[in-house]
């Protein structure tokens, strides 16, 4: 795993069985990461939600990862996830379901935001969507994200790309 520290933000590096995933976490988010033998975890949320005592349970983001390309992705009173690929963006889960089961395609990325995050969505991120959803899928994971929160500072993400077991490059020693 890379940790790195850029301005007020913590981003995490890490490759695990065939999946890269870069996280970033601002004041009030959290990017957790669980690395298995046969399963990559990635879970996004804002903090306040635990801390606000409404009873309810917190809000999250989260996807499951297997070797084999499969991704489980649940949103619990939270956003879902953001697939962006090369001809346009769809959303998962879709249909105001809670999970979904999907197989990333070749040239897609997934994309993780706190609900702080999504609310507040930056114009990086709603021009890419609308302009040139390929030019998302090409750029850098932790340049994207840095994009994305500079304006926020506070919130998580993550983006989730299936990758070969290796650092991408540049990354690592």
């Amino acid at each position: 795993m890379v940790i790195r520290v850029v301005g007020d933000a913590i981003v995490h590096t890490e490759v695990n069985e065939g999946w890269a995933v870069t996280s970033l976490e601002c004041t009030r988010g959290l990017a957790r990461l669980d690395l298995r033998r046969d399963l990559t975890q990635v879970v996004i949320a804002d903090t306040g939600d635990a801390e606000a005592g409404l009873g309810e349970p917190p809000a999250f983001a989260a996807a499951a990862c297997t070797p084999d390309g499969e991704v489980v992705v649940v949103a619990r009173r939270s956003p879902p996830a953001i697939v962006l690929g090369p001809s346009g963006c769809r959303t998962s889960p879709s249909n105001g379901a809670d999970r979904e089961t999907a197989y990333p395609q070749p040239g897609e990325r997934l994309l993780l935001l706190s609900s702080s995050a999504f609310e507040n969505m930056s114009d990086v991120l709603v021009s890419g969507m609308n302009v040139s959803p390929s030019a998302l899928i090409q750029r850098d994971p932790q340049d994207l994200l840095l994009a994305i929160f500079a304006d926020l500072g506070c919130g998580a993400g993550a983006v989730i790309d299936r990758r070969p077991n290796r650092l991408p490059e540049g990354v690592g020693p």
